[in-house]
């Protein structure tokens, strides 16, 4: 596993147009270029601070006519619906063991086919940021 810094200088940023748009069951996106970032929260249901932030970063790009000093990219996801509506962590298997290449392959639980949906918007991000929270 590795890691790496983003730095963004003052002179690297600019205005976004704030139009979220909801791409997919509970994935929405905002802006285009780069970098492209994805926010998840909700990948286990019981976890709500990664609910509630995906929640208000929709809320304020929906309410908002451009937020200043963001560019790129923004993709906002809950992870797992049907475990945040149970409020489970997970309905059938933990999601975040479902990225792997036999489980998009085809997997049958409700969670590796959110994977396999999630798969497609989670590709070629210069950043990612998972909400875990007890």
């Amino acid at each position: 596993c590795s890691s790496k810094t983003l730095r963004i200088r003052p002179s690297q940023t600019r205005t976004m147009r704030a139009h979220v748009a909801e791409v997919a069951r509970s994935v929405w996106r905002s802006g285009s270029g780069r970098p492209r970032v994805a926010i998840l929260g909700g990948v286990h249901g019981n976890e709500r601070t990664g609910v509630e932030v995906v929640h208000r970063l929709v809320d304020r790009l929906t309410q908002s006519a451009r937020l200043d000093g963001v560019g790129g990219e923004l993709t906002l996801v809950l992870g797992n619906p049907e475990a945040i509506a149970q409020g489970v962590r997970y309905v059938d298997t933990d999601l975040n063991r479902c990225f792997g290449s036999a489980a998009l392959a085809g997997g049958r639980s409700r969670e590796e086919q959110r994977a396999a949906v999630l798969a497609s918007y989670l590709q070629d991000l210069d950043v990612m940021v998972d909400i875990h929270a007890t």
